[in-house]
């Protein structure tokens, strides 16, 4: 899954350097900046109306001696339907692969984890780059099979059976520069 994703990010890499005079969005989430998290991407422009990049998450959250921390790295297509240079409808199409991994009371655990969305929403956009996008539409989580094991510090490891597939709605608020 690792390979796919990073195919998928070298891909989308690899369309927008076709568009010399491509222009490049970076979006943050500011709701993830409230709970001390980062969640981004970048986003380099294919043509008028299509646009590409990485997503990245990340967070790291300790109590005492407890930590909980999350790590994702993925890839985005967007389509804007009147262009990315005024306000309108977008919809886009994002898959990432992440692993969450805690040490509660010296118990270390780790699950993979990978997200598919399929999302419409509307994004305002102003002439100095700025833009706000308000969105939502499905999400899908797949948590991968064997991927949730502990380690309580003995020699023993325990490894739960997390396969499982949960379909949602996934809500999505940015705000971002184009430049």
């Amino acid at each position: 899954m690792k390979r796919v994703i990073l195919t998928g990010i070298s891909a989308c890499l690899l369309a927008a350097s076709i568009n010399a005079n491509a222009e490049v969005e970076v979006n943050l989430n500011p709701v993830s900046l409230i709970f001390a998290a980062i969640d981004m991407d970048v986003l380099i422009d294919v043509n008028e109306n299509i646009a590409v990049g990485p997503t990245v998450v990340m967070a790291k959250y300790t109590l005492g001696t407890d930590s909980v921390s999350v790590f994702s790295l993925g890839a985005r297509g967007e389509y804007a339907f009147d262009g990315f240079d005024v306000s309108g409808v977008y919809s886009t199409v994002a898959m990432d692969y992440g692993t969450v991994s805690s040490d509660i009371s010296g118990t270390k655990c780790s699950m993979s984890i990978f997200t598919a969305d399929t999302l419409a929403g509307y994004a305002w956009r102003w002439d100095s780059g700025m833009n706000i996008k308000l969105g939502g539409g499905l999400r899908q989580t797949v948590y991968m099979a064997d991927a949730f094991e502990c380690d309580n510090g003995t020699t023993e490891s325990t490894s739960f059976e997390t396969e499982g597939i949960n379909m949602g709605l996934g809500l999505e608020l940015s705000i971002g520069k184009r430049f």
